[in-house]
Protein backbone atom coordinates (compact mmCIF):
# COMPACT_ATOMS: atom_id res chain seq x y z
CA UNK A 1 0.00 0.00 0.00
CA UNK A 2 0.98 3.56 -0.42
CA UNK A 3 -0.56 7.26 -0.97
CA UNK A 4 0.60 9.65 -3.70
CA UNK A 5 -0.49 13.52 -2.91
CA UNK A 6 -0.51 15.97 -5.90
CA UNK A 7 -1.76 18.98 -3.22
CA UNK A 8 -2.04 19.75 -0.04
CA UNK A 9 -2.96 23.37 0.65
CA UNK A 10 -3.39 24.73 4.72
CA UNK A 11 -5.49 27.48 5.56
CA UNK A 12 -5.99 29.03 8.82
CA UNK A 13 -8.86 31.81 9.93
CA UNK A 14 -6.07 33.24 11.93
CA UNK A 15 -4.45 34.46 8.68
CA UNK A 16 -0.35 34.34 8.49
CA UNK A 17 2.61 36.23 9.25
CA UNK A 18 4.88 36.69 6.95
CA UNK A 19 8.32 35.66 7.35
CA UNK A 20 11.57 38.16 7.57
CA UNK A 21 12.62 36.90 4.77
CA UNK A 22 9.50 37.92 2.59
CA UNK A 23 9.26 40.98 3.97
CA UNK A 24 13.33 41.46 3.09
CA UNK A 25 11.65 40.73 -0.59
CA UNK A 26 8.62 42.44 -0.55
CA UNK A 27 10.65 45.77 -0.01
CA UNK A 28 13.27 45.06 -2.90
CA UNK A 29 10.92 44.52 -4.93
CA UNK A 30 8.99 47.71 -3.87
CA UNK A 31 12.88 50.24 -3.59
CA UNK A 32 13.93 48.40 -7.19
CA UNK A 33 10.58 49.20 -9.13
CA UNK A 34 10.63 53.15 -7.11
CA UNK A 35 14.41 53.54 -7.88
CA UNK A 36 14.13 52.06 -11.05
CA UNK A 37 11.19 54.63 -12.11
CA UNK A 38 13.40 57.38 -10.65
CA UNK A 39 16.20 56.71 -12.66
CA UNK A 40 14.29 56.87 -15.72
CA UNK A 41 13.33 60.46 -14.68
CA UNK A 42 10.09 60.26 -13.56
CA UNK A 43 9.85 62.17 -10.85
CA UNK A 44 9.90 61.48 -7.30
CA UNK A 45 5.86 61.61 -6.98
CA UNK A 46 5.49 59.23 -9.78
CA UNK A 47 8.15 56.76 -8.72
CA UNK A 48 6.78 57.19 -4.60
CA UNK A 49 3.43 56.16 -6.20
CA UNK A 50 4.30 53.39 -8.44
CA UNK A 51 6.00 51.70 -5.23
CA UNK A 52 3.01 52.47 -3.03
CA UNK A 53 0.66 50.69 -5.70
CA UNK A 54 2.76 47.78 -5.69
CA UNK A 55 3.43 47.58 -2.13
CA UNK A 56 -0.51 47.56 -1.67
CA UNK A 57 -1.02 44.84 -4.68
CA UNK A 58 1.40 42.76 -2.44
CA UNK A 59 -0.16 43.52 0.62
CA UNK A 60 -3.86 42.03 -0.63
CA UNK A 61 -1.95 39.63 -2.50
CA UNK A 62 -0.75 38.37 0.91
CA UNK A 63 -4.25 38.69 2.72
CA UNK A 64 -5.47 37.01 0.22
CA UNK A 65 -3.39 34.02 -1.17
CA UNK A 66 -0.41 34.15 1.31
CA UNK A 67 1.06 30.90 -0.28
CA UNK A 68 0.61 31.51 -3.60
CA UNK A 69 2.24 35.63 -2.96
CA UNK A 70 5.03 34.09 -1.33
CA UNK A 71 6.06 32.05 -4.40
CA UNK A 72 4.85 35.18 -6.89
CA UNK A 73 7.16 37.33 -4.78
CA UNK A 74 10.27 35.17 -4.69
CA UNK A 75 10.09 34.16 -8.13
CA UNK A 76 9.30 37.86 -9.46
CA UNK A 77 12.20 39.52 -7.42
CA UNK A 78 14.64 37.03 -9.23
CA UNK A 79 12.94 37.86 -12.91
CA UNK A 80 12.48 41.60 -12.22
CA UNK A 81 15.99 42.16 -11.09
CA UNK A 82 17.08 40.25 -14.39
CA UNK A 83 14.97 42.08 -16.45
CA UNK A 84 16.38 45.31 -14.94
CA UNK A 85 20.19 44.33 -15.87
CA UNK A 86 20.10 42.45 -19.05
CA UNK A 87 17.50 44.97 -20.04
CA UNK A 88 19.14 47.99 -18.83
CA UNK A 89 22.10 46.59 -20.97
CA UNK A 90 20.10 46.03 -24.19
CA UNK A 91 18.13 49.87 -23.83
CA UNK A 92 22.51 50.83 -23.68
CA UNK A 93 23.08 49.53 -26.98
CA UNK A 94 20.29 50.33 -28.60
CA UNK A 95 20.39 54.03 -27.26
CA UNK A 96 17.05 54.27 -25.60
CA UNK A 97 19.26 55.61 -22.27
CA UNK A 98 19.33 59.02 -25.08
CA UNK A 99 15.73 59.21 -25.10
CA UNK A 100 13.56 62.18 -23.78
CA UNK A 101 12.90 61.56 -20.01
CA UNK A 102 9.11 60.87 -20.86
CA UNK A 103 9.76 58.41 -23.24
CA UNK A 104 12.52 56.64 -21.00
CA UNK A 105 10.41 56.72 -18.19
CA UNK A 106 7.62 55.18 -20.43
CA UNK A 107 10.23 52.69 -21.82
CA UNK A 108 10.32 51.99 -17.57
CA UNK A 109 6.81 51.80 -16.89
CA UNK A 110 5.84 49.09 -19.59
CA UNK A 111 8.65 46.97 -18.62
CA UNK A 112 7.60 46.72 -15.39
CA UNK A 113 4.43 46.13 -15.96
CA UNK A 114 5.08 43.51 -18.48
CA UNK A 115 7.31 41.78 -15.71
CA UNK A 116 4.12 42.10 -13.39
CA UNK A 117 1.63 40.37 -16.16
CA UNK A 118 4.06 37.94 -16.51
CA UNK A 119 4.98 37.02 -12.64
CA UNK A 120 1.20 36.04 -12.15
CA UNK A 121 1.72 32.98 -14.22
CA UNK A 122 4.10 32.24 -11.21
CA UNK A 123 1.24 31.34 -9.04
CA UNK A 124 1.06 28.06 -7.93
CA UNK A 125 -1.97 26.97 -9.06
CA UNK A 126 -0.97 28.40 -12.66
CA UNK A 127 -0.65 25.32 -14.23
CA UNK A 128 0.27 23.72 -17.86
CA UNK A 129 1.66 20.35 -18.50
CA UNK A 130 4.35 21.55 -20.61
CA UNK A 131 6.37 23.31 -17.94
CA UNK A 132 6.14 20.11 -15.79
CA UNK A 133 7.36 18.50 -18.90
CA UNK A 134 10.41 20.49 -19.34
CA UNK A 135 11.25 20.63 -15.54
CA UNK A 136 11.73 16.66 -16.07
CA UNK A 137 14.31 17.33 -19.13
CA UNK A 138 15.70 20.14 -17.01
CA UNK A 139 16.23 17.80 -14.39
CA UNK A 140 17.77 15.55 -16.42
CA UNK A 141 20.73 17.78 -17.70
CA UNK A 142 21.25 19.36 -14.24
CA UNK A 143 21.53 15.46 -12.85
CA UNK A 144 24.48 14.46 -15.70
CA UNK A 145 25.57 17.50 -17.14
CA UNK A 146 25.54 18.47 -20.68
CA UNK A 147 27.82 16.02 -21.91
CA UNK A 148 25.61 12.91 -20.12
CA UNK A 149 22.62 14.84 -21.92
CA UNK A 150 23.67 14.83 -25.41
CA UNK A 151 24.69 11.53 -25.20
CA UNK A 152 20.62 10.18 -24.18
CA UNK A 153 19.24 13.19 -25.92
CA UNK A 154 17.16 11.13 -28.22
CA UNK A 155 15.83 9.16 -25.48
CA UNK A 156 15.11 12.02 -23.58
CA UNK A 157 12.82 13.41 -27.14
CA UNK A 158 11.14 10.14 -27.41
CA UNK A 159 10.59 10.03 -23.22
CA UNK A 160 9.27 13.67 -23.67
CA UNK A 161 7.86 14.27 -26.84
CA UNK A 162 10.70 16.82 -27.97
CA UNK A 163 10.72 17.60 -31.29
CA UNK A 164 9.33 14.15 -32.74
CA UNK A 165 7.81 14.02 -36.27
CA UNK A 166 5.59 11.53 -37.82
CA UNK A 167 6.83 10.37 -41.27
CA UNK A 168 5.42 7.08 -42.81
CA UNK A 169 3.85 5.86 -40.00
CA UNK A 170 7.03 6.09 -37.69
CA UNK A 171 8.13 8.79 -35.27
CA UNK A 172 11.86 10.79 -35.35
CA UNK A 173 13.29 13.21 -33.62
CA UNK A 174 14.07 16.02 -35.11
CA UNK A 175 16.53 18.76 -33.85
CA UNK A 176 16.23 19.77 -30.60
CA UNK A 177 19.12 21.95 -28.87
CA UNK A 178 19.71 21.85 -25.16
CA UNK A 179 20.41 25.70 -25.13
CA UNK A 180 17.31 27.06 -23.42
CA UNK A 181 17.60 24.36 -20.66
CA UNK A 182 21.80 25.29 -20.29
CA UNK A 183 20.24 29.14 -19.98
CA UNK A 184 17.34 27.95 -17.64
CA UNK A 185 20.33 25.73 -15.50
CA UNK A 186 22.49 29.06 -15.24
CA UNK A 187 19.63 30.86 -13.49
CA UNK A 188 18.78 28.33 -11.33
CA UNK A 189 22.27 27.94 -10.20
CA UNK A 190 22.63 31.31 -10.00
CA UNK A 191 19.22 31.85 -7.06
CA UNK A 192 19.06 28.45 -5.76
CA UNK A 193 15.87 27.82 -7.56
CA UNK A 194 14.85 23.81 -8.21
CA UNK A 195 14.41 22.55 -12.04
CA UNK A 196 11.07 24.09 -12.54
CA UNK A 197 11.03 27.76 -10.63
CA UNK A 198 14.31 28.10 -12.95
CA UNK A 199 12.32 27.81 -16.47
CA UNK A 200 9.20 29.60 -15.14
CA UNK A 201 11.56 32.38 -14.13
CA UNK A 202 13.30 32.24 -17.26
CA UNK A 203 10.36 32.25 -19.12
CA UNK A 204 9.16 35.32 -17.17
CA UNK A 205 12.20 37.25 -18.12
CA UNK A 206 12.54 36.71 -21.48
CA UNK A 207 9.23 37.50 -21.88
CA UNK A 208 9.40 40.92 -20.00
CA UNK A 209 12.32 42.10 -22.43
CA UNK A 210 10.45 42.12 -25.69
CA UNK A 211 9.02 45.39 -25.27
CA UNK A 212 12.75 46.84 -24.92
CA UNK A 213 14.64 45.18 -27.96
CA UNK A 214 11.20 45.88 -30.02
CA UNK A 215 11.76 49.29 -29.16
CA UNK A 216 15.56 49.25 -30.02
CA UNK A 217 14.53 47.60 -33.49
CA UNK A 218 11.88 50.91 -33.55
CA UNK A 219 14.94 53.09 -33.12
CA UNK A 220 17.33 51.37 -35.33
CA UNK A 221 14.33 51.66 -38.32
CA UNK A 222 14.65 55.35 -37.49
CA UNK A 223 11.45 55.51 -36.25
CA UNK A 224 10.06 58.30 -33.83
CA UNK A 225 10.67 57.48 -30.05
CA UNK A 226 6.58 57.87 -29.68
CA UNK A 227 6.33 55.45 -32.43
CA UNK A 228 8.95 53.04 -31.01
CA UNK A 229 7.92 53.56 -27.65
CA UNK A 230 4.23 52.79 -28.82
CA UNK A 231 4.93 49.63 -30.15
CA UNK A 232 7.10 48.66 -27.08
CA UNK A 233 3.37 48.98 -25.47
CA UNK A 234 1.14 46.73 -28.03
CA UNK A 235 3.90 44.13 -27.83
CA UNK A 236 4.27 44.00 -24.00
CA UNK A 237 0.83 42.61 -23.82
CA UNK A 238 0.33 41.18 -26.82
CA UNK A 239 -2.35 38.11 -26.96
CA UNK A 240 -0.29 35.57 -28.62
CA UNK A 241 3.25 36.34 -26.44
CA UNK A 242 1.03 35.65 -23.40
CA UNK A 243 -0.43 32.75 -24.45
CA UNK A 244 3.01 31.07 -25.37
CA UNK A 245 3.72 31.98 -21.61
CA UNK A 246 0.36 30.59 -20.37
CA UNK A 247 1.32 27.33 -22.44
CA UNK A 248 4.77 26.45 -20.92
CA UNK A 249 6.41 27.42 -24.71
CA UNK A 250 9.79 27.54 -22.61
CA UNK A 251 12.37 27.03 -25.41
CA UNK A 252 10.09 29.26 -27.72
CA UNK A 253 10.41 31.97 -25.49
CA UNK A 254 14.13 31.85 -25.22
CA UNK A 255 14.37 31.69 -28.98
CA UNK A 256 12.02 34.55 -29.39
CA UNK A 257 13.93 36.60 -27.05
CA UNK A 258 17.35 35.69 -28.82
CA UNK A 259 15.71 36.06 -32.07
CA UNK A 260 14.67 39.96 -31.33
CA UNK A 261 18.35 40.56 -30.40
CA UNK A 262 19.78 39.36 -33.72
CA UNK A 263 17.16 41.53 -35.48
CA UNK A 264 18.22 44.62 -33.66
CA UNK A 265 22.22 43.76 -34.27
CA UNK A 266 21.15 42.22 -37.99
CA UNK A 267 19.58 46.19 -38.33
CA UNK A 268 22.80 47.61 -37.63
CA UNK A 269 24.56 45.61 -40.18
CA UNK A 270 22.12 46.79 -42.72
CA UNK A 271 22.15 50.30 -41.70
CA UNK A 272 25.75 50.03 -42.61
CA UNK A 273 27.91 51.58 -39.98
CA UNK A 274 31.32 52.47 -39.36
CA UNK A 275 32.63 49.09 -38.14
CA UNK A 276 30.61 46.89 -40.77
CA UNK A 277 33.06 43.91 -39.97
CA UNK A 278 33.11 43.99 -36.08
CA UNK A 279 28.92 44.06 -36.92
CA UNK A 280 28.90 41.16 -38.64
CA UNK A 281 30.57 39.21 -36.37
CA UNK A 282 28.68 40.17 -33.26
CA UNK A 283 25.73 39.13 -35.55
CA UNK A 284 26.91 35.45 -36.37
CA UNK A 285 27.64 35.28 -32.68
CA UNK A 286 24.28 35.68 -31.95
CA UNK A 287 22.67 33.63 -34.60
CA UNK A 288 25.08 30.52 -33.38
CA UNK A 289 23.56 31.26 -29.59
CA UNK A 290 20.12 31.53 -31.26
CA UNK A 291 20.35 28.27 -33.19
CA UNK A 292 21.81 26.60 -30.78
CA UNK A 293 18.39 27.68 -28.46
CA UNK A 294 15.75 27.41 -31.08
CA UNK A 295 15.76 25.15 -33.99
CA UNK A 296 13.48 27.88 -35.68
CA UNK A 297 15.50 30.38 -35.46
CA UNK A 298 17.62 28.57 -38.53
CA UNK A 299 14.08 28.49 -40.35
CA UNK A 300 13.12 32.27 -39.14
CA UNK A 301 16.62 33.89 -40.52
CA UNK A 302 16.92 31.50 -43.42
CA UNK A 303 13.49 32.78 -44.87
CA UNK A 304 14.24 36.30 -43.75
CA UNK A 305 17.77 35.91 -45.50
CA UNK A 306 17.09 34.46 -48.71
CA UNK A 307 14.01 36.71 -49.07
CA UNK A 308 16.48 39.65 -48.82
CA UNK A 309 18.47 38.84 -51.02
CA UNK A 310 16.35 38.33 -53.91
CA UNK A 311 14.32 41.68 -52.75
CA UNK A 312 17.76 43.10 -53.13
CA UNK A 313 18.36 41.68 -56.37
CA UNK A 314 14.90 42.76 -57.94
CA UNK A 315 14.76 46.32 -56.08
CA UNK A 316 18.18 46.97 -55.14
CA UNK A 317 19.02 49.77 -52.34
CA UNK A 318 21.66 51.95 -52.18
CA UNK A 319 24.86 49.78 -50.25
CA UNK A 320 21.56 46.88 -49.49
CA UNK A 321 23.62 44.03 -51.96
CA UNK A 322 26.35 43.98 -49.78
CA UNK A 323 24.89 44.82 -46.78
CA UNK A 324 22.56 41.74 -47.35
CA UNK A 325 25.40 39.59 -48.32
CA UNK A 326 27.36 40.25 -44.65
CA UNK A 327 24.06 39.40 -43.30
CA UNK A 328 24.06 35.71 -45.50
CA UNK A 329 27.73 35.55 -44.66
CA UNK A 330 27.45 35.74 -40.85
CA UNK A 331 24.41 33.42 -40.80
CA UNK A 332 25.79 30.80 -42.75
CA UNK A 333 29.05 30.99 -40.53
CA UNK A 334 26.45 30.63 -37.18
CA UNK A 335 25.11 27.68 -39.04
CA UNK A 336 28.61 25.71 -39.74
CA UNK A 337 29.76 26.00 -36.62
CA UNK A 338 26.25 25.32 -35.06
CA UNK A 339 25.92 21.95 -37.52
CA UNK A 340 29.25 20.94 -36.14
CA UNK A 341 28.79 21.57 -32.69
CA UNK A 342 25.16 19.94 -32.25
CA UNK A 343 23.35 19.29 -35.33
CA UNK A 344 25.77 16.82 -36.96
CA UNK A 345 24.24 14.17 -34.55
CA UNK A 346 21.31 14.15 -36.30
CA UNK A 347 22.80 12.77 -39.09
CA UNK A 348 21.85 9.42 -38.78
CA UNK A 349 18.37 10.32 -37.93
CA UNK A 350 18.05 11.59 -41.74
CA UNK A 351 19.47 8.56 -43.42
CA UNK A 352 16.89 6.81 -41.34
CA UNK A 353 14.33 8.44 -42.56
CA UNK A 354 15.11 8.12 -45.86
CA UNK A 355 15.96 4.69 -45.87
CA UNK A 356 12.54 4.33 -43.99
CA UNK A 357 14.01 2.45 -40.99
CA UNK A 358 13.01 2.79 -37.39
CA UNK A 359 15.04 4.56 -34.90
CA UNK A 360 16.32 2.59 -32.82
CA UNK A 361 15.46 4.93 -29.35
CA UNK A 362 11.47 4.47 -31.09
CA UNK A 363 11.45 1.58 -28.38
CA UNK A 364 11.36 4.06 -25.46
CA UNK A 365 7.96 5.61 -26.74
CA UNK A 366 6.69 2.36 -27.87
CA UNK A 367 6.87 1.64 -23.94
CA UNK A 368 5.37 4.56 -22.76
CA UNK A 369 2.09 4.29 -25.47
CA UNK A 370 1.52 0.40 -23.86
CA UNK A 371 1.72 2.71 -20.21
CA UNK A 372 -0.47 4.82 -21.51
CA UNK A 373 -2.86 2.04 -22.75
CA UNK A 374 -3.30 0.58 -19.64
CA UNK A 375 -3.64 3.85 -17.41
CA UNK A 376 -6.75 5.15 -16.54
CA UNK A 377 -8.68 7.11 -19.33
CA UNK A 378 -7.82 11.09 -18.46
CA UNK A 379 -11.10 13.06 -18.74
CA UNK A 380 -9.06 16.56 -19.63
CA UNK A 381 -9.59 18.30 -22.77
CA UNK A 382 -6.78 18.82 -25.49
CA UNK A 383 -5.94 22.74 -25.90
CA UNK A 384 -6.94 24.01 -29.00
CA UNK A 385 -3.50 24.39 -29.90
CA UNK A 386 -2.70 20.62 -29.46
CA UNK A 387 -6.14 19.50 -31.69
CA UNK A 388 -5.55 18.46 -35.51
CA UNK A 389 -4.53 20.90 -37.83
CA UNK A 390 -7.75 22.68 -39.67
CA UNK A 391 -5.62 23.66 -41.90
CA UNK A 392 -3.94 20.76 -43.15
CA UNK A 393 -4.09 18.61 -45.88
CA UNK A 394 -3.11 15.78 -48.23
CA UNK A 395 -2.79 18.02 -50.98
CA UNK A 396 -0.26 21.17 -52.57
CA UNK A 397 -3.18 23.98 -51.59
CA UNK A 398 -1.78 27.54 -50.97
CA UNK A 399 -4.43 28.53 -50.33
CA UNK A 400 -4.48 27.30 -46.82
CA UNK A 401 -1.40 28.84 -45.92
CA UNK A 402 -3.34 31.97 -46.50
CA UNK A 403 -6.38 31.08 -44.57
CA UNK A 404 -4.51 30.02 -42.00
CA UNK A 405 -2.43 33.05 -41.85
CA UNK A 406 -5.63 35.00 -41.80
CA UNK A 407 -7.09 33.19 -38.90
CA UNK A 408 -3.89 33.84 -36.85
CA UNK A 409 -3.89 37.32 -37.35
CA UNK A 410 -7.85 37.73 -36.20
CA UNK A 411 -7.16 35.34 -33.34
CA UNK A 412 -4.77 37.25 -31.51
CA UNK A 413 -5.46 40.83 -33.14
CA UNK A 414 -8.99 40.85 -33.03
CA UNK A 415 -10.17 44.29 -35.28
CA UNK A 416 -6.57 45.81 -34.40
CA UNK A 417 -5.78 44.01 -37.33
CA UNK A 418 -6.80 47.19 -39.87
CA UNK A 419 -4.40 49.20 -37.01
CA UNK A 420 -1.40 46.68 -38.14
CA UNK A 421 -2.33 46.85 -41.84
CA UNK A 422 -2.26 50.78 -41.70
CA UNK A 423 0.86 50.78 -39.57
CA UNK A 424 2.30 48.46 -42.27
CA UNK A 425 1.54 50.53 -45.74
CA UNK A 426 2.92 53.87 -43.33
CA UNK A 427 6.07 51.55 -42.68
CA UNK A 428 6.44 51.26 -46.53
CA UNK A 429 6.15 54.85 -47.16
CA UNK A 430 8.65 56.17 -44.63
CA UNK A 431 11.49 53.71 -44.30
CA UNK A 432 14.75 54.58 -46.08
CA UNK A 433 14.70 52.00 -49.07
CA UNK A 434 17.66 49.67 -47.43
CA UNK A 435 15.23 49.54 -44.35
CA UNK A 436 11.99 48.75 -46.13
CA UNK A 437 13.65 46.14 -48.48
CA UNK A 438 14.37 44.39 -45.10
CA UNK A 439 11.01 44.96 -43.24
CA UNK A 440 9.49 43.11 -46.36
CA UNK A 441 12.06 39.87 -45.68
CA UNK A 442 10.80 40.39 -42.59
CA UNK A 443 7.11 40.05 -42.71
CA UNK A 444 6.96 37.82 -45.17
CA UNK A 445 8.76 35.14 -43.30
CA UNK A 446 5.39 34.79 -41.46
CA UNK A 447 3.71 34.16 -44.98
CA UNK A 448 6.38 31.75 -46.06
CA UNK A 449 5.80 30.05 -42.97
CA UNK A 450 2.09 29.78 -43.50
CA UNK A 451 2.65 28.70 -47.17
CA UNK A 452 5.08 25.65 -46.29
CA UNK A 453 3.25 24.66 -43.18
CA UNK A 454 -0.26 24.55 -43.91
CA UNK A 455 0.29 24.83 -48.04
CA UNK A 456 2.42 21.69 -48.55
CA UNK A 457 1.11 18.42 -47.97
CA UNK A 458 0.43 16.78 -44.16
CA UNK A 459 2.32 15.97 -42.55
CA UNK A 460 5.59 17.61 -42.91
CA UNK A 461 8.31 18.82 -41.69
CA UNK A 462 7.61 22.68 -41.62
CA UNK A 463 3.71 22.15 -40.01
CA UNK A 464 4.38 22.60 -36.62
CA UNK A 465 6.23 26.03 -37.14
CA UNK A 466 5.51 29.00 -35.04
CA UNK A 467 4.64 32.00 -37.80
CA UNK A 468 3.72 34.77 -36.48
CA UNK A 469 5.82 35.01 -32.41
CA UNK A 470 8.96 36.26 -35.14
CA UNK A 471 7.45 39.05 -36.56
CA UNK A 472 5.25 40.23 -33.25
CA UNK A 473 7.83 43.17 -32.77
CA UNK A 474 7.63 44.29 -36.09
CA UNK A 475 3.64 43.82 -35.96
CA UNK A 476 3.68 46.39 -32.71
CA UNK A 477 6.06 48.74 -34.44
CA UNK A 478 3.87 49.18 -37.16
CA UNK A 479 0.46 49.84 -34.85
CA UNK A 480 2.39 52.40 -33.11
CA UNK A 481 2.68 54.36 -36.21
CA UNK A 482 -0.85 54.05 -37.54
CA UNK A 483 -1.33 55.00 -33.61
CA UNK A 484 1.46 58.20 -34.10
CA UNK A 485 -1.00 58.85 -37.31
CA UNK A 486 -3.67 58.51 -35.52
CA UNK A 487 -2.30 61.52 -33.18
CA UNK A 488 -1.34 63.74 -35.04
CA UNK A 489 -5.09 63.81 -36.13
CA UNK A 490 -6.67 63.22 -32.68
CA UNK A 491 -4.64 63.24 -29.71
CA UNK A 492 -8.54 61.96 -28.11
CA UNK A 493 -8.34 58.93 -30.33
CA UNK A 494 -4.89 57.74 -30.10
CA UNK A 495 -5.68 57.41 -26.44
CA UNK A 496 -9.14 55.73 -26.98
CA UNK A 497 -7.18 53.75 -29.54
CA UNK A 498 -4.31 52.40 -27.09
CA UNK A 499 -7.23 52.16 -23.66
CA UNK A 500 -8.78 49.46 -26.29
CA UNK A 501 -5.98 47.60 -27.29
CA UNK A 502 -4.80 47.65 -23.36
CA UNK A 503 -8.65 46.07 -22.73
CA UNK A 504 -8.87 44.00 -25.50
CA UNK A 505 -4.88 42.16 -24.60
CA UNK A 506 -6.10 42.55 -20.92
CA UNK A 507 -9.16 40.55 -21.33
CA UNK A 508 -6.79 38.21 -22.95
CA UNK A 509 -4.54 37.69 -20.57
CA UNK A 510 -6.60 36.97 -18.06
CA UNK A 511 -8.39 34.57 -19.97
CA UNK A 512 -5.07 33.09 -20.44
CA UNK A 513 -4.23 32.99 -16.35
CA UNK A 514 -7.35 32.34 -15.31
CA UNK A 515 -7.98 29.14 -17.47
CA UNK A 516 -4.71 27.62 -16.23
CA UNK A 517 -5.80 27.71 -12.39
CA UNK A 518 -6.30 24.53 -10.93
CA UNK A 519 -9.19 24.85 -8.50
CA UNK A 520 -8.29 21.47 -6.41
CA UNK A 521 -10.60 22.54 -3.71
CA UNK A 522 -13.36 21.70 -6.13
CA UNK A 523 -11.96 18.32 -7.70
Amino acid sequence: MGIAVDWAEIRTPAGFVASNPTLVRGALIVGLTSATLLAAGTGVALASTGGGLLAALIAVTFASAPVAAERMLRGGLIALGLTLVVGGAIAKLAGAWRLPHRYLGGLVAITLLTVLSRVAFLHPSAFYPDYRVHALVQQTLNRGGLSAFLGQLFEVQYARSLGLQQIGGRWYPFPYPPGAYVLAEGVGRLFGMDALDSATVAAVTFGSLIPILTLGAGLALRLSPPTSAAGALYVAFHPLLVRRLALGYFPGLAGQFLDAVAILVLLSVVRRATRPGVQTAWLAGVLLTAFLVYTQSIANFGLLIAGLLIIELLRPSEGGRWASLRVAIAALVALGISGGLFYARYAPVFDNVRNHRAQPESVVLERLERLRENALATTAQAEADDLNDPYAGTSLNPLRGLQRLASRLWRFNGPFVLLLAFGGWLLGRQLHPSMRNLVVAWAAVALWISLLAAGLPSPNGFQHLKDLEFVTPLGALAMGLATESVYRRSRAAARMLLAAWLGFAGFALFGEWSQRLLHMADM
